[in-house]
C-alpha cells in the first residue's frame, strides 16, 4: 500500500453548477462508457461490473496511454471516487455534490499520494486546462439531459 508523502501537494479542484439533478449527474458520472463524451483526457473506458466500491476499469487516454482505475468510494449521487496506480505514486479523483438548490453545484478532485508524488505532480499539472474543460462539459452535457 503506498502511503502519503507528508509533502503532498492539495488537491487541484473545479467547481461548476448545472441545472441537471444530483441523480442525473450522478447518472453521467458513472456511465464509464461515456467519459470520452465529456473529459478531453479520454479516448474511451470501460468498467467490469457495475459502479461500487472495489471494481475496477481501463481508461485509454487519446495520448494513447493505457491506464487501469479502481472505485474507491461511491454513495449515490453525492460523493466517488477512483483511483490510479502508476509507478510509486496514486491519482485520486473524485466527484461531488457541493450544494443542491435550482442548479446542482459539484466538484472534481485531483490530489496524489505516495513517495513519488513530486515526480508526477507537473505532468498532471499541465493537465488542468484539460480538468477545466472536463467540469464544463459535464454540466453541459448533464445540463442537456435535463431540458
Amino acid at each position: 500500500m503506498l502511503t502519503s508523502h507528508p509533502r503532498t501537494p492539495r488537491p487541484v479542484a473545479v467547481v461548476d453548477h448545472t441545472t441537471a439533478s444530483p441523480e442525473l449527474l450522478w447518472a453521467c458520472w458513472i456511465d464509464v462508457r461515456n467519459w470520452s463524451i465529456w473529459d478531453p483526457w479520454v479516448e474511451s473506458a470501460t468498467l467490469e461490473g457495475s459502479f461500487e466500491v472495489g471494481a475496477t476499469g481501463r481508461v485509454v487516454e487519446k495520448t494513447g496511454f493505457h491506464t487501469t482505475f479502481t472505485v474507491i468510494a461511491a454513495d449515490a449521487p453525492t460523493y466517488l471516487e477512483f483511483a490510479v496506480r502508476l509507478p510509486g505514486v496514486q491519482v485520486h479523483m473524485s466527484r461531488k455534490i457541493v450544494e443542491e438548490s435550482s442548479v446542482t453545484t459539484f466538484q472534481h478532485s485531483l490530489w496524489l499520494s505516495g513517495w513519488l508524488w513530486w515526480l508526477w505532480i507537473h505532468p498532471l499539472r499541465r493537465r488542468r486546462a484539460d480538468m477545466d474543460a472536463a467540469v464544463k462539459n459535464i454540466a453541459t452535457y448533464a445540463g442537456a439531459f435535463h431540458r
